[in-house]
Formats: structure tokens, sequence, C-alpha cells
């Protein structure tokens, strides 16, 4: 992306590695199919897989989520100081030749244009928004299914004890 950026991650993942906190891992991280089946129908053993599984991939991505979202944020900072930097620079060519200083949307699409530098991250930027939403929707859908998981769990055990 920059060599800025590149140095934020760069010091973002040496503070979180001195954490000496352990990653997630998947143990077979190949794209499986996972059957929602008839909750009612699983045995307890099988409810407490499946709660196992949903719970693991649901920590999974929201650790995928953090570094997705860490990386939006220093790319999102880095693409606005320099798209301040270009619209000044633009403006202040334009008040040098005694030139009425044009708005906001003009100065931001002549600061763009051509810059190449300020594309990339432009461009990055919008990768990693839609990196993000893509890894909030899937850890949603963990999220979910692990908590209907946890609902027929906890009915279950309810029901046991009435009988």
């Amino acid at each position: 992306m920059s060599k800025f950026t590149d140095d934020i991650a760069n010091k973002t993942e040496y503070f979180i590695d001195r954490l000496e906190v352990p990653d997630f891992s998947i143990e077979h991280l190949h794209r499986e199919i996972i059957m929602l089946e008839n909750l009612q129908e699983l045995t307890n053993w099988e409810l407490e897989e499946q709660l196992s599984v949903f719970g693991g991939y649901k920590s999974y991505l929201e650790a995928q989520l953090g570094q997705a979202e860490s990386r939006r944020g220093t790319i999102e900072a880095s693409y606005d100081a320099a798209l301040a930097h270009a619209m000044f620079q633009t403006e202040k060519t334009y008040l040098d030749k005694g030139l009425k200083k044009p708005n906001k949307d003009s100065l931001k699409g002549e600061a763009l244009e051509g810059n190449i530098p300020l594309n990339e991250l432009r461009k990055g930027l919008i990768e990693s928004e839609a990196l993000a939403v893509r890894l909030k929707g899937l850890r949603d859908a963990y999220v979910s299914q692990y908590n209907t998981v946890s609902r027929v769990i906890a009915i279950r055990s309810i029901s046991y004890d009435q009988v």
C-alpha cells in the first residue's frame, strides 16, 4: 500500500506479538460446508459439537475482523492526510495564480486526478472496507447460529429439569 501504512501495520503486529496472547487457528482451515440441520433432531452431543464449531469460527472471524478493521483504519488515516495535503496544494496553486478557489468537490477531484499514490490508497481503502463488511457479515452469521444452538441447549436443559 504505502510505506507509512506498512510501518503502522508492522508496529501494530509487533505490539500484539509482545502481548503474548495466543493466536486463533483453525485446525483444518479448508472450506468445508456446515449443514444447518433441524436442531430439534440432534442429540445433546451433536448440539455440543455444533456449539463448539460455531463458537470457534465466531472467535476466529472476530480476530480476523479486528485485523481487517485495523488495516482499514490505517489506510483511511493515510488517505485522509494525503488527500488533505493534495487539496491544500491544489488550492494554493489557484490562490497563487489569483484565481477563484474551486469548491471542495472540485478540489478533491483535481487532487485525485493523476495522483497515482493517492488513488492507490483510495483503492486500498475501498478494498479494506469491502473485506471488513464481508467479515462482519460472516461473523454475524456464525454468531446467530451459535446463539440459536445455545438457545436449543438451554431449552432442552430446562425441559429435562421439568420431567
